[in-house]
């Protein structure tokens, strides 16, 4: 993971996308986590670095396995198919996306 983060930090585009199956496993993981601002920072290096793969592999892990850090970041992109994932699992999970992209709890 620091080489992985050291990459980041450096803007190493071309060493991150070199080394891209530990770049997406890292990334997936931190995206995973239950730290906010890796969660974060996760995704929104997945934009950055605008790889199919990777952003597919961060849709599938938001459907299926997100939070409401994860969905919210997901929003944040305004990219669609990371909406799309993001209020799939909003909906799954009783919460509703509100308009500024915050996910509130459904009422009863």
């Amino acid at each position: 993971p620091e080489r992985v983060h050291y990459r980041l930090a450096k803007r190493d585009h071309q060493k991150l996308l070199g080394d891209w199956g530990v770049t997406k496993k890292v990334l997936l993981a931190e995206a995973a986590s239950k730290d906010r601002e890796a969660v974060l920072a996760a995704v929104n290096a997945f934009v950055l670095l605008r790889r199919p793969d990777g952003l597919d592999g961060l849709a599938e892990l938001t459907r299926t396995r997100g939070s409401v850090a994860l969905a919210e970041a997901c929003i944040a992109t305004r990219l669609a198919p990371l909406r799309k994932a993001a209020e799939v699992w909003a909906g799954r999970n009783n919460y509703q996306v509100k308009s500024d992209g915050r996910l509130v709890p459904k009422k009863p």
